[in-house]
C-alpha cells in the first residue's frame, strides 16, 4: 500500500489484519465489521467501505463483484497483484477465492481472440463453483 497521503488508524489497522488472516478467500463488509467488533474496535461502516476502496484503487485488494443477491467479497491482492491476467473461482459455499494462475490462460486468451475476436479482461473475473 502507498504511503503517500495515508495514516495509520487502529481501525485501518484491524481491517488490514482481517484481510491477511482471511486472505485465501474472499470476506465481506459485514464479515469485517463482525471481526472487527470482536476485536471491540468498532468502526462506521462508511469509513470500512472507504478504506477497502482505497486499498481496492491502490491495488492491494480485489474486489470480487457478487452475483445477483450476494455480497461483494474483498480479498488481499497478494504480492503478484496481477488478478487482472488470470480468471478466479469462489466456492458458492464457503467464499473462498482461488486464483487460477494455470498455464491454460494463454490458451483461454487466444481463443477469445482468435474465435470470438475479445481480448480477455480478467479484473473483474469471478467464475463460481463448489
Amino acid at each position: 500500500m502507498s504511503k503517500k497521503n495515508s495514516y495509520t488508524t487502529k481501525g485501518r489497522t484491524e481491517i488490514l489484519s482481517i484481510l491477511e488472516e482471511n486472505k485465501d478467500r474472499g470476506i465481506t463488509v459485514q464479515e469485517i465489521r463482525d471481526l472487527m467488533e470482536q476485536e471491540e474496535c468498532l468502526v462506521n461502516p462508511t469509513t470500512v467501505y472507504r478504506y477497502l476502496d482505497k486499498l481496492c484503487a491502490d491495488g492491494t485488494v480485489v474486489k470480487h463483484i457478487a452475483a445477483k443477491g450476494k455480497k461483494a467479497m474483498f480479498q488481499l491482492a497478494g504480492t503478484k497483484q496481477t488478478c487482472h491476467t488470470h480468471l478466479h473461482i469462489q466456492c458458492k459455499q464457503c467464499g473462498r477465492v482461488a486464483h487460477l494462475e494455470c498455464s491454460f490462460m494463454k490458451e483461454i486468451e487466444d481463443h477469445f481472440l482468435k474465435h470470438h475476436g475479445y481480448t480477455l479482461d480478467c479484473s473483474d473475473s469471478i467464475i463460481h463453483g463448489l
